[in-house]
């Protein structure tokens, strides 16, 4: 029993979904300036440094949308799934070929300062439910951006 147990546990961990060729999407990124709510300014964080406060305290900065254009469906995909990095859907949806869908991120400090998730998995699905493929998305603390474990630049 206890020589079965290890290998019904492998046999039932995840397999890590293979990444999603280059050639078959087009991700853009989209940086605006956009002024925070003035709810947001007027709370306190005892433990916010005083570089981040004066950060947040007003005038515009910078927010980031994602556009992502698939070209090509290479097993049937038909929806995509956007996982954050502890595994929760911020999204479902029906995509289409060389339609873009939008990944609205929010401010970068938010995204660098771990406010917000800044880590992504946009997981495609095939018509029988099956996950094919994905696009890993992560920005880190010092703003580089990462898609599929390549730098795409720094925020």
């Amino acid at each position: 029993m206890l020589i079965l147990l290890p290998l019904l546990f492998f046999l039932l961990q995840e397999s890590e979904l293979p990444y999603k060729p280059n050639e078959e999407y087009r991700l853009e990124v989209d940086f605006k300036f956009k002024t925070k709510p003035a709810g947001e300014h007027f709370a306190v964080d005892y433990t916010e440094t005083r570089e981040q406060a004066e950060r947040r305290a007003g005038g515009p900065l910078p927010y980031l949308i994602l556009h992502i254009t698939p070209f090509v469906f290479s097993q049937g995909e038909e929806r995509v799934k956007i996982l954050t990095k502890d595994r929760k859907v911020a999204h479902a949806m029906k995509v289409k070929l060389n339609t873009p869908f939008d990944l609205d991120l929010g401010f970068t400090d938010d995204i660098k300062d771990e406010v917000t998730p800044g880590e992504f998995n946009i997981i495609f699905i095939s018509r029988d439910k099956k996950e094919v493929n994905r696009i890993h998305l992560l920005i880190q603390e010092d703003g580089i951006f990462m898609v599929n474990g390549e730098m795409r630049g720094k925020l």
